[in-house]
């Protein structure tokens, strides 16, 4: 493909699927996530952007499927390309969602854990008679 913003002309050769996420691997990340966000005390900052990442991450591997199994039959040989062309933008849009909820994960997990060293760092000190203010 030429242009990927733009998307399939219908004339490409050797069209390939995306790679998919093999659905043990899905279970064995998405479980532990799922676990995590039941759990109480909830986390404010942390909870609401995994769930946003673990939706969109599930929103993606479902249009990837989709592309994987129009592939699979060889579909775009009998349609001229335009489910290839229909799947495009959506494919891509969860793609981009995926990635900004990506990074905001990332940067929810830094925060999080910046701020949890640093009550354990202030725990320290305080038990070894250290003001806080030093």
């Amino acid at each position: 493909m030429q242009d990927p913003q733009a998307g399939p002309a219908g004339k490409e050769r050797g069209i390939r699927a995306p790679g998919t996420v093999l659905s043990h691997r899905v279970e064995a990340c998405g479980a532990p996530m799922t676990a995590a966000l039941v759990q109480q005390p909830v986390n404010a900052e942390l909870d609401p952007v995994a769930r946003t990442y673990q939706e969109r991450f599930a929103t993606l591997n479902e249009r990837i499927g989709e592309a994987v199994r129009y592939d699979g039959r060889e579909d775009y040989l009998r349609d001229d390309g335009t489910g290839l062309r229909a799947l495009h933008a959506p494919l891509m849009q969860a793609y981009a969602a995926f990635f900004e909820a990506a990074e905001a994960m990332n940067a929810a997990l830094e925060h999080n854990e910046d701020t949890r060293r640093k009550a354990q760092i202030d725990a320290i000190k305080k038990a070894q008679g250290h003001s806080a203010a030093r």
